[in-house]
């Protein structure tokens, strides 16, 4: 018995480590010997809060990315806490002004909606809602989306609709994954729009599979340099074939396309940035990282990408630093 039990756990091994070293050939195979350098559409995810909280007009800078950049294609968070304040009251203007600048000029757009969206805290539950029971909060929220799909449903620059961000990736302030609630958004907006859905997840820190199978489209994101207590400033040691690898297998067993929904170009804070001098800050992010940044992901197949720090690159210039808005110039048509 101990033989047959030493020589099944040795065929186990073993297997794992082919399995290890057939997936290490191909990531070296497809990063020295078969590299991409894919054209890339690239847009941006804007939010107007993260504009506000760096002391900026977000409606100057959304207008700048339209006129002076040129950026066609954003993703915009829709945060629940804003548009509906009080229990059944929406306030719409701010998200029907973005729209409506994209839809002059040709923008496509497409929203994120739910309690978890992008930018920290992650989740955007109104105060009113918190004091509900968890199926009242559930109906609530189900409902806030169909307000949005219906108001804005009819608008020709609306092209997906992403159903929360990240949602199995326990991460902010948030309530724990839950896979029932985001069957049930998912089911909301099919019910009303035929439009994809876009699931996210994160590149680094979970499966992609659980999302993918859910979505018409998978966005990842990538992030270069992180911070972490205890440790600091990180980059991960991910070379681009990783994600291109993973991304070939997954498409060919779902048939799904899969965007990089969110590719960090800003500094990582773990505090607030204006703790950082404006040396620090400028520091943690150059314009040499942005150009490398891209060639990285130019490297990984990804034929979409959504850049992570418009609103930043727009604080810079206005600190009197053009070089990341000037660079960022030259990614769009």
């Amino acid at each position: 018995m101990y033989f047959m039990r030493r020589r099944i756990f040795q065929k186990i091994l073993f297997s794992l480590i082919a399995l290890f070293l057939f997936f290490s050939f191909l990531i070296i195979l497809l990063e020295f010997i078969i590299p991409s350098k894919q054209d890339i559409t690239f847009g941006v995810t804007f939010s107007p809060s993260y504009a506000t909280y760096l002391g900026l007009d977000w409606k100057e800078i959304f207008q700048a990315s339209l006129d002076e950049l040129k950026v066609r294609h954003f993703r915009i968070p829709v945060y629940w806490s804003s548009i509906e304040p009080s229990q059944g009251k929406f306030i719409w203007d701010d998200l029907d002004w973005m729209i409506e600048q994209a839809d002059a000029s040709g923008a496509k757009i497409f929203l994120a909606i739910g309690r978890k969206v992008p930018r920290w805290p992650e989740c955007y539950t109104p105060d009113w809602a918190k004091n509900l029971s968890t199926d009242e909060q559930e109906q609530a929220l189900l409902f806030m989306l169909e307000q949005v799909i219906e108001r804005y449903q009819s608008h020709p620059s609306i092209e997906q609709w992403q159903v929360e961000n990240e949602p199995f990736l326990n991460y902010g302030e948030c309530p724990s994954p839950n896979h029932n609630l985001l069957q049930k958004e998912i089911s909301t907006v099919r019910k009303l729009d035929n439009r994809p859905i876009i699931l996210t997840v994160s590149g680094e820190l979970e499966p992609w599979n659980r999302s993918i199978r859910h979505a018409d489209i998978l966005g990842i994101s990538i992030y270069r340099q992180v911070y972490r207590q205890g440790i600091g400033y990180f980059s991960y040691p991910i070379p681009a074939s990783f994600y291109r690898l993973r991304s070939m297998i997954l498409s060919a067993i779902y048939n799904r396309p899969i965007i990089v929904s969110e590719l960090q170009m800003e500094p990582w804070f773990f505090k607030s940035f204006d703790q950082f001098s404006l040396e620090e800050r400028r520091k943690l992010f150059t314009v040499s990282e942005f150009e490398k940044r891209i060639e990285y992901v130019q490297r990984t197949g990804f034929s979409q990408v959504y850049l992570w720090g418009v609103e930043w690159w727009y604080a810079e210039k206005k600190w009197q630093d053009e070089s990341l808005w000037n660079y960022a110039k030259t990614l769009f048509p």
